[in-house]
């Protein structure tokens, strides 16, 4: 297909593994929101304007293919209330912004890397990790708001996670655990918030792994460390268990 494909309120667009739209402007244009497009192809928006996919609040995008913004956005959003479900496949080939607000960044199960967290894929203040999935993640800009982190499979932390605002952790099934790759610090003045679940692990990733509180308060319930995880609470760190359930060090 070389045209825009535009999809009115309510549409679905399964775009199979062998399917191409490559559009001049938009490769995918939603009005009437909602919409949801599953990529299992290739889309793409060319030009210095192109944008891959452009759908309207409430609306879906499930990438397990490739899509390309030539003119530096793959997926974008007007308004809030959206979800980008990623596999460990996609490709994305520009900026994927969630949206103004309640927008969430969906981890597929399989291993995969989530790289240009807040450079690349921004505008989301949830991340949710699915079970069955594993993937390593390094947040690459400052958090100053509240940021859920929804945790059904296994978040690698392996590089640091700067937090001037609320990082609130939940555990939603036994499978669920941030892990800790090498040594990664908690830094400035935010708070790390665990549910008041046992389900909630901080632990290592198999190998020799230290978490270095620099300033944060982190509060909650579950287990931080294992037999491989230091944690180290500097003077100037918190940890508080103020849930029903124990923290656990």
């Amino acid at each position: 297909i070389l045209s825009t494909v535009t999809l009115t309120g309510g549409s679905y667009l399964d775009n199979a593994a062998s399917g191409v739209i490559n559009a001049a402007g938009i490769g995918v244009r939603g009005t009437n929101a909602p919409n949801t497009v599953a990529n299992f192809g290739f889309i793409a928006g060319t030009g210095t304007g192109g944008v891959g996919v452009l759908l309207s609040s409430g609306s879906t995008v499930a990438n397990f293919g490739t899509i390309v913004g030539q003119g530096g956005t793959a997926v974008g959003f007007a308004g809030g209330g959206n979800r980008v479900e990623i596999s460990p496949t996609a490709v994305f080939s520009g900026i994927v912004n969630g949206g103004t607000g309640g927008d969430t960044l969906e981890l597929l199960a399989g291993t995969g890397n989530l790289s240009g967290f807040g450079t690349q894929f921004i505008g989301f203040d949830t991340l949710q990790v699915d079970a069955g999935a594993a993937w390593s993640f390094a947040p690459a800009t400052d958090n100053t708001g509240t940021f859920h982190l929804n945790l059904g499979g296994t978040l690698i932390a392996d590089g640091n996670i700067v937090n001037d605002g609320t990082v609130a952790m939940n555990t939603t099934g036994p499978g669920g655990a941030l892990e800790i790759a090498g040594t990664v610090f908690l830094v400035r003045g935010g708070t790390f918030a665990l549910s008041d679940s046992s389900n909630n692990k901080i632990v290592s990733n198999g190998s020799p792994a230290e978490l270095v509180n620099n300033r944060q308060v982190i509060s909650g319930a579950g287990t931080i460390g294992d037999a491989q995880l230091t944690v180290i609470n500097r003077s100037s760190g918190v940890i508080d268990a103020n849930g029903t359930n124990p923290l656990v060090l």
